[in-house]
């Protein structure tokens, strides 16, 4: 028998959400104290856009731009791709492959912001797509192991590989190759 996991079984049901008139910087610091590599943008219920770590280093550093001034409107994605939280995982993947993509935000049928669906949340729920993502995604580099993500230690959004059951970035990789050497 097969088992169908969900859209709404392995989103994450509370995303960092900001409205469009925030600071860049303002962005930035909420999303390191929340730890996450994305926010939402949102206006009376109404999902706008959204903001991920690569958004910030095209339009702001690479165009010099100054982040206290800087609305996160104006450097937001707001052509947006969504899915329904009934929606099959492995459609989910097929989606976030097609537009090459890590991140899809869960509209529910009245288009109301449910969640947001990243790759580390397909993963753990469902590791065995691990494969189905590697292979068909051009989210990965063929040149490494190394894929965009958040490390599972540290939180941080950076360069992390599949070391066990965890994605860990370079740093906590090498920390936890020391620790278990001690050991």
């Amino acid at each position: 028998m097969k088992i169908r996991i969900s859209v709404m079984d392995a989103m994450t049901k509370t995303p960092v959400v900001v409205g469009p008139e925030m600071s860049v910087e303002d962005c930035v610091k909420l999303m390191l104290k929340a730890k996450v590599g994305s926010l939402l943008v949102q206006e009376n219920k109404i999902l706008k856009g959204i903001v991920t770590e690569k958004d910030l280093v095209e339009k702001i550093i690479l165009n010099n731009l100054n982040p206290k001034k800087t609305k996160i409107s104006s450097i937001m994605s707001n052509i947006l791709v969504t899915v329904q939280p009934s929606v099959d995982i492995l459609e989910a993947v097929k989606t976030m492959t097609k537009y090459n993509i890590r991140r899809l935000p869960v509209i529910n049928k009245d288009g109301i912001l449910a969640g947001l669906l990243t790759l580390n949340d397909i993963l753990r729920v469902q590791p065995q797509l691990f494969e189905l993502i590697l292979d068909k995604s051009r989210l990965f580099s063929s040149r490494s192991n190394y894929v965009d993500s958040e490390c599972d230690n540290c939180k941080m959004y950076s360069l992390v590989k599949l070391v066990g059951d965890r994605f860990l970035c370079k740093e906590c990789d090498r920390n936890e190759r020391i620790i278990n050497y001690l050991n």
